[in-house]
């Protein structure tokens, strides 16, 4: 979304360029928008078309969702071995067994 508004905002200046022949007041008044055009490009390296951060929007920020990312995958590990363990694995079936006669 901010990014869809910056590029509207960009079309826009370009138009008023084009529609008003460089005028010297629209044009003084669309040179004050320049400095924005650094800080909107930094930000459409950061925040994509759907609103959402980008991992690359700081070292810190990819490492943290790295970081998370392999947490998950180890407790996904680590809970798939503990079904697949006979001591979790007996009680499970029991469970199920009950809950299929039950109509559950």
């Amino acid at each position: 979304m901010l990014s869809t508004f910056l590029t509207r905002c960009k079309e826009i200046t370009n138009y008023l360029r084009a529609a008003f022949d460089r005028k010297p007041y629209i044009e003084t008044l669309l040179e004050r928008l320049n400095p924005l055009q650094q800080t909107s490009g930094q930000i459409r390296k950061t925040i994509n078309m759907d609103g959402f951060i980008e991992d690359t929007a700081s070292y810190e920020l990819s490492k943290i969702r790295a970081d998370l990312f392999q947490f998950r995958e180890r407790v996904k590990r680590n809970l798939e071995k503990m079904m697949e363990s006979e001591m979790c694995a007996r009680p499970c079936r029991t469970r199920m067994w009950l809950y299929a006669t039950a109509g559950m």
